[in-house]
């Protein structure tokens, strides 16, 4: 059954913000990305219709709850199979032209499955060159990804826009997301793919959490692999240690799927600084490629007793 997708309308940025703002700040040098200044957001959650999406076709939509937006808005959409935790521009300064959105994904389904989704990113603007400012679409994008439901940590997704925008010329003025499960998964090679559960965590300086890393095999990763996991990218002040470093997949569940769960422990500094950093974790095994995803680390002040 088809199911309309939550968004929210965005106020991002003005086109006479972005050359004294970003470009300034990150050169003309090579291409790089950044998030988009946060400022009021002018519209509430809203239903997107399917006929005003882009003009596309789309069966089988996947609730998505935007948790992060880019203009910092935080919206609960109940049932979510699929969080959008961070939507980031990517820019070219060379040409200023905003050309690709980076999203950073969690797939939230209850039952674990392996999944081909495709994303759909649609851009609106306004025209100011009439009275009252006309919204119009000045660029789409989509990109398709195979992944499991749940249990694979936060993954980065960049869909490349069909229409550079020009933020200089043109104020962009919302951002929407509509994803669909496509239902046939084409086959692939064998794969592993891990995550942190949670996957956002925060640490009070001076504390210490242990969390669970699951990792699954699929496609032929046979049951008694063993996968070295490893951590990168701490946050300051941050310490991390796996029970063991070597996990070894077990089945699991009525599908049999391979899957092991490591313990990582992290210990915040008494005095490490605030803050919200990206960590890579990473699973490898011999004779598969390595997989890795994002974990949020934030490190907080500790709690007023």
């Amino acid at each position: 059954m088809c199911q309309l997708v939550r968004s929210v309308t965005h106020r991002l940025f003005r086109k006479d913000e972005l050359a004294s703002d970003y470009i300034s700040r990150y050169g003309t040098g090579s291409s790089k990305r950044f998030k988009a200044k946060r400022v009021t957001a002018v519209g509430a959650v809203a239903l997107i219709a399917v006929a005003g999406f882009a003009g596309y076709a789309f069966a089988n939509m996947v609730p998505v709850k935007d948790v992060q937006s880019i203009a910092g808005n935080r919206v609960v959409v109940p049932s979510a199979e699929m969080d959008i935790v961070r939507a980031t521009w990517s820019i070219d300064p060379d040409k200023s032209l905003v050309t690709d959105v980076d999203l950073l994904i969690f797939p939230n389904a209850s039952v674990w499955q392996l999944k081909l989704f495709q994303f759909f990113v649609q851009v609106s603007c306004l025209d100011e060159t009439v009275t009252p400012p006309r919204e119009f679409i000045c660029s789409t994008g989509s990109t398709r990804a195979v992944l499991p439901s749940h249990w694979i940590g936060l993954r980065p997704l960049r869909i490349d826009l069909k229409t550079p925008i020009n933020p200089e010329t043109t104020e962009i003025h919302d951002l929407s997301f509509i994803v669909t499960d496509l239902n046939q998964v084409p086959q692939t090679s064998p794969a592993l793919f891990v995550g942190a559960m949670p996957a956002q965590i925060q640490l009070a300086q001076g504390e210490t959490k242990t969390i669970d890393v699951v990792v699954h095999g699929v496609r032929g990763v046979p049951a008694g692999t063993q996968v070295g996991l490893k951590i990168e990218g701490l946050p300051q002040g941050v310490s991390a240690s796996f029970f063991d470093v070597f996990v070894t997949l077990q089945p699991f569940g009525s599908m049999s799927i391979p899957h092991a769960v490591g313990k990582l422990t992290l210990t915040a500094d008494a005095k490490a600084p605030i803050g919200e950093t990206d960590a890579t974790i990473t699973a490898s095994a011999a004779g598969f490629p390595d997989d890795s995803s994002l974990a949020i680390i934030a490190v907080l002040l500790p709690a007023v007793q």
